[in-house]
């Protein structure tokens, strides 16, 4: 399709430069005349709506349908007037198809009456003013669009006579309008010929024109084809204020663009002298009614073309990579890039308003590239943009200064984008949600039971969050579900999980996301899945790590174990202890030196999938609304299915979700049945975890001591464990029990004659002492009720002394190997140091690292 520009500059109508001819005769409205009917044939295609006309024909005419064949429809018969036929092409005609004359009164065969076959289209044709308001006395860009590259337009306006549209259209010194050109003054019409071969640019003058609506109605002469353009002519002064986004490096900034009386502004970001870059661009307003406020965000990662994702040199891809309009309907032109003293310029862009034919003759100067020559590797920033004041500028029209640099003619306003030091990124947590849950948007997340936890049941989602990780640049490129693994370490943000006790003559269990990109990493690929992309703003990060993917060559390993372990893949073990650590290394583009570096770490246990029915269940009152309780180590929020069935009586179902303390309670009403009715219990997860138990009913009216009772089985030296102990009565009288807790062969709690109320509860927490490592059995006695348990406390998977590195207590390793110095600060600064060294959180300053540790150790209790 042919595109027609008609760009206009501010002028005085100057009267003599063009040539306008007064024409009373109906000339405007002839179609094409041919010499013979070859002259036809060679005419590719015909247009609907014209009047065609052969010269030489010599006889009488028949037009038919389609090739050439003696049972073709007609369409038309004409007959001779002085040796030459004309016809039109109406509405009998179809688009796209052939058709063929003939001289009906030829002798012989019908192929030898045909004298040409030609093809009849439609035409499209179109005109548009690039911007819908022009102030008066000023100018604008009409665009038409046709299929046909020369033919003769009619132009029509209610609100303007004859003279007015010769004055619009007029070509003088200043304007480059129609040069050759027929008015109409009768009919108000103005006639000219588009021949884009000729001229492509045409200005439109609206010179001395009234502030008002105006609508331009161009008909093509010998066709179908039309269309309309209106265009606002307004007395008030154009104006465009801008503001821009302050934010820290890397991160996405929003420049406002405020225009007025105008849908075109000429926009310049940074000051080469001042910070070693500039971008220009033009922002077009295309919407009907035009925008009061026009957002374009920039992205600071990839401004500097260095980390643009494209190994391709575009303008295109610059402005969407890096200044993407927030509105659908406006457009932005990338028009150059100012990096390295070299302006690297769009020489694509014609006429495209705010330009001006810019560019026109800048190609041997020293200052200057086409973007053609640009490399990104050799041309790009290697960094993302640096710390500063960016000045952003705009106006209404791109210049050349003294220097030939472009600069905005007629500044409009001016703002400052302060690009600040990126902040460290604050708490990591890990959390858990069912593993039925879609988990592959932001909306996905909302809508699922998430909960903060250290433990993951297989088939479950483990879900990482990263408050404050900022880089949303980086990571505006990704839609949500994407794995972003291999991106982050890429920039030198690796992520690992290794399995803490591998058996003796078993490899590492360790993956890393930098594995991805470097083949040669002793551990295998661990991939993320951006959650909340398409909301990302660089405040939380939520990555979903697919636990289930994970496996682990042994083959990779050199292992003499024998055939068992060579080329065989094994996944993340289930009941077991992991540690997740993430760095942050100098070599990441926004960290400037090694104390910037970011080091945290973390536990994970990953559970089997464990359903159980309490054993409190083996009593349960006739009652109305009877419990059947039970634990489990699926994520909260998991459906579970309890049935209870009692042969020949009754089979009843309960739907019900897991607590966030990982329980489920299911209600029965046992009312209708008597006491010492068998029941039989089952219990189904959404995998294939189940339990079974085999139940009384009793009496609803008689006591019914339950004694629920929870703690850990393992834990580490130092950390909080507590058992955890709740008595209740669900019968329907009170009953008087002794309550007795032994922990670690002491009596703890014993408390004789404590009545309990139907419906009434009892419940105490005991803290365990964990400062040694070792086993700690435990027993809970409730009336006739009784549970036991043990606690394993672990040393410390990671070495004390460890921590200790930086200081002179850690290269000793006497007061790392116990801890106590490191805990209680009794060997000052070098206790410091085995604190900073070993607590998780991100920071570089002791004060960050000491917050973060508290919020570590409160998210513990809280788990």
């Amino acid at each position: 399709m042919m595109v027609l520009s008609v760009v206009a500059m501010s002028a005085a109508f100057a009267g003599a430069a063009a040539a306008v001819n007064q024409n009373t005769e109906d000339t405007y409205e002839s179609g094409p005349t041919f010499t013979d009917a070859d002259e036809l044939a060679d005419e590719d295609p015909v247009w609907l709506g014209q009047e065609v006309t052969i010269a030489n024909f010599g006889s009488d005419a028949e037009i038919r349908a389609g090739f050439p064949d003696e049972d073709a429809e007609v369409i038309a018969s004409v007959f001779e007037d002085e040796g030459s036929v004309s016809f039109e092409i109406d509405e009998d005609f179809e688009a796209d198809e052939p058709y063929h004359i003939r001289n009906p009164n030829a002798g012989g065969s019908y192929q030898g009456s045909v004298e040409a076959t030609f093809q009849v289209q439609s035409e499209d044709f179109g005109a548009e003013f690039s911007s819908g308001t022009v102030i008066q006395d000023g100018v604008e860009t009409l665009e038409f669009e046709s299929d046909r590259d020369v033919q003769t337009v009619n132009v029509t306006s209610e609100d303007l006579d004859s003279d007015e549209l010769v004055d619009v259209f007029n070509d003088n010194d200043d304007a480059s309008g129609v040069n050759d050109k027929d008015y109409h003054e009768d009919e108000d019409v103005l006639t000219f010929e588009l021949d884009t071969t000729e001229q492509t640019d045409y200005d439109l003058d609206f010179t001395n024109i009234d502030a008002g609506d105006y609508d331009f109605n161009f008909s093509v002469t010998d066709s179908y084809a039309s269309a309309n353009a209106s265009i606002t002519v307004t007395d008030e002064d154009v104006e465009r204020d801008v503001n821009a986004e302050n934010v820290d490096r890397g991160e996405l900034s929003n420049i406002t663009v405020e225009p007025y009386e105008t849908d075109y502004s000429a926009i310049k970001v940074g000051e080469y002298e001042d910070v070693s870059y500039e971008a220009g661009l033009i922002v077009v307003d295309n919407s009907d009614d035009g925008y009061d406020e026009i957002n374009v965000t920039m992205n600071t990662h990839t401004a500097g073309a260095g980390h643009v994702d494209s190994d391709d040199a575009d303008f295109d891809v610059l402005s969407e990579d890096v200044f993407e309009a927030q509105q659908d309907d406006v457009e932005i032109h990338f028009a150059y890039l100012n990096i390295s003293d070299t302006v690297f310029y769009n020489d694509e862009l014609d006429n495209t308003p705010a330009t001006n034919d810019l560019f026109n003759g800048v190609g041997d100067d020293d200052n200057y590239e086409t973007l053609d020559t640009f490399s990104i590797e050799d041309d790009g920033l290697s960094n993302p943009l640096a710390k500063g004041d960016y000045e952003v500028t705009t106006g209404g029209q791109w210049t050349l200064d003294d220097q030939d640099l472009p600069e905005i003619d007629d500044t409009d306003d001016s703002d400052f984008l302060v690009l600040s030091p990126r902040m460290p990124a604050s708490e990591v947590a890990t959390h858990t949600a069912p593993g039925d849950d879609s988990m592959s948007s932001f909306e996905d997340f909302n809508e699922s039971t998430i909960t903060s936890t250290e433990t993951v049941a297989e088939g479950d989602h483990l879900i990482v969050t990263i408050d404050d990780f900022g880089t949303s640049g980086l990571l505006d490129q990704f839609n949500a579900g994407d794995n972003i693994g291999e991106t982050l370490a890429s920039e030198d943000i690796y992520f690992e999980l290794e399995q803490d006790d591998v058996p003796a003559n078993s490899p590492d269990q360790v993956w890393n996301n930098s594995a991805l990109v470097d083949s040669d990493v002793d551990a295998d690929p661990l991939d993320f899945n951006f959650v909340n992309a398409d909301e990302y703003e660089g405040d939380q990060l939520i990555l979903e790590v697919p636990i289930d993917d994970l496996e682990n060559e042994f083959s990779g390993n050199d292992y003499e174990i024998g055939d068992n372990f060579d080329g065989e893949w094994v996944d993340a073990d289930a009941d077991e202890d992991y540690t997740w650590n993430i760095q942050i290394t100098e070599d990441n583009a926004y960290v400037e030196d090694s104390d910037e570096e970011i080091d945290v770490e973390g536990d994970l246990t990953l559970d089997e999938r464990e359903l159980t029915l309490d054993d409190a269940n083996e009593e349960l009152p006739n009652a109305e609304d009877t419990a059947v309780t039970g634990d489990t180590t699926i994520a909260p929020g998991s459906e579970v299915e309890v049935r209870a069935a009692s042969s020949g009586n009754f089979v009843l179902d309960n739907d019900t979700l897991v607590d966030d303390d990982r329980t489920f309670l299911g209600t029965f009403d046992f009312s209708d049945y008597e006491a010492n009715t068998s029941v039989d219990l089952e219990a189904y997860g959404p995998g294939d975890e189940s339990d079974e138990l085999s139940a009384e009913l009793v009496d609803a009216g008689e006591p019914l001591i339950q004694l629920d009772t929870s703690a850990p089985e393992k834990t580490q030296v130092g950390e909080d464990a507590s058992l955890e102990v709740t008595v209740a009565n669900n019968g329907g009288a009170a009953d008087t029990i002794d309550i007795g807790v032994v922990i670690d062969d002491e009596n703890t709690y014993s408390e004789d004659n404590v009545t309990l109320e139907p419906d009434e509860e009892w419940s105490e927490s005991f803290d365990f002492d964990t400062s040694e490592a070792g086993d700690i059995e435990w027993s809970v006695s409730a009336g006739d009720e009784e549970a036991t348990g043990t606690l394993t406390v672990s040393e410390d998977k990671k070495e004390n002394g460890e921590n200790g590195e930086n200081g002179e207590n850690g290269e000793n390793g006497e007061n790392g190997e116990n801890g106590e110095n490191g805990e209680n600060g009794e060997n000052g600064e070098n206790g410091d140091n085995g604190e900073e060294d070993g607590t998780p959180g991100f920071g570089v300053a002791v004060a960050v690292v000491a917050l973060l540790a508290a919020a570590m150790l409160a998210l513990r209790r809280q788990n």
